[in-house]
């Protein structure tokens, strides 16, 4: 991995002078090479596990964090992806019913006999009527993009992922 050696932010293949340099340079270069046009190659720790290590562990925590769900109202839903396709399909039905002229407090939009519930994480049945549904389906779709996107600002961070990747506070 390529740095630029007076910020040490990763090296991206930008242009450098106006010239595009092959994303393989620091192969086909010297270190004194590299450093006519700034760069130098990333220095690691013996120890230290390799970048691309860290990224498909970064990969699977979020992947964890995502299928761990999140809170909505009050009550904690999964969001493995059984549990995704699950409230998307309901989410369609409600959506459909709200364009069908259903309203708000009417917990039969599904056309079923009893009213319409949902199962928490801990599978405790949570009422919901068509447009709480479609905001249950708002709000996992808000929870996987919010992960998506700390994994990615994780995985671009100069020098690639910290070694504290799992912390909670690089997900909130």
């Amino acid at each position: 991995m390529l740095v630029y050696a007076d910020t040490g932010e990763r090296w991206r293949g930008q242009r450098i002078n106006n010239i595009a340099h092959p994303p393989n340079i620091g192969l086909l270069w010297s270190d004194e090479q590299l450093a006519k046009i700034g760069l130098k190659k990333a220095q690691k720790a013996q120890n230290q596990q390799s970048e691309r290590d860290l990224n498909a562990e970064v990969t699977n925590e979020r992947d964890r964090r995502i299928a761990d769900g999140f809170t909505f109202q009050g009550y904690s839903f999964q969001f493995r992806p059984q549990d995704k396709a699950r409230i998307e399909t309901w989410a369609r039905i409600a959506g459909a019913a709200i364009n069908n002229g259903v309203k708000a407090n009417d917990f039969h939009w599904h056309n079923g006999s009893e009213p319409f519930v949902y199962l928490t994480g801990g599978n405790d049945p949570v009422a919901m009527d068509a447009p709480t549904m479609v905001a249950l389906a708002n709000a996992g779709a808000i929870h996987e993009q919010n992960m998506i996107m700390a994994a990615r600002a994780l995985k671009d961070q100069p020098g690639g992922p910290p070694a504290d990747y799992a912390n909670d506070e690089h997900w909130t």
